[in-house]
């Protein structure tokens, strides 16, 4: 039962897909689309790997480490296979454990989660996944769901799988959010043992109102 509710969800979101890019491309067909998931022309994991400054001796103390840490990181980020790869670097790790201290706000990892560099994204949100009081950053993540590259959505779909309660349907609309994300073989991976999770948590999922879903880049 669990496999065949599996099957039509990702199936249903796929068909979904096909047809706001199919409707897509007859509206606009010279639209400049943002490209997004794992075919996009460019590996979207290697374009933003890095942040765009590291910050200045005024900073705090936890900023600046982080911000080191993810130069050193950079290379092993490049060449990892997947993201759950991250957790075994040195470096990854040791930014992860800084972001995860208490002292650090849980709204700086939000910035961080959703900021241009996928490294650091990476970073917060597997720190969020881990902090007790990040439940203030659930809405956010869900929010951006859809605008983040390959790399981080494992992040993020494994926070929101982990940190939200079982009594708050979410399948769906991540499905629904992430839609773009389907033509990618990882993501679809991603969502797949994201869905098996929240239903092995006990999530009932529950019909959402018909309607497009925004684009990505369309979300604010």
């Amino acid at each position: 039962m669990e496999l065949t509710l599996l099957i039509v969800l990702l199936a249903a979101a796929g068909v979904y897909a096909l047809h706001q890019r199919r409707r897509r491309a007859a509206e606009e067909p010279a639209a400049s689309v943002p490209p997004t998931g794992n075919d996009a022309p460019a590996d979207i994991k290697q374009q933003h790997a890095a942040p765009a400054g590291a910050p200045d001796e005024t900073a705090p103390r936890w900023q600046r480490e982080v911000y080191s840490l993810v130069d050193a990181a950079s290379g092993f980020y490049g060449s990892s296979a997947h993201p759950r790869d991250m957790l075994g670097n040195e470096d990854f790790a040791a930014a992860v454990r800084l972001l995860s201290d208490q002292d650090v706000p849980v709204d700086s990892l939000v910035s961080l989660s959703t900021g241009d560099s996928a490294i650091l994204s990476s970073m917060a949100l597997e720190a969020l996944a881990r902090r007790s009081d990040s439940a203030p950053a659930r809405a956010i993540a869900l929010q951006y769901i859809g605008t983040i590259a390959t790399w981080p959505l494992y992040f993020a779909l494994k926070f929101l799988a982990t940190a939200t309660p079982r009594s708050e349907p979410i399948v769906l609309t991540v499905l629904q959010r992430t839609a773009s994300y389907l033509e990618g073989r990882m993501p679809r991976l991603f969502l797949k043992e994201f869905i098996e999770a929240r239903i092995a948590a006990g999530e009932q999922p529950r019909a959402i109102e018909p309607g497009p879903a925004p684009a990505a880049w369309q979300i604010d």
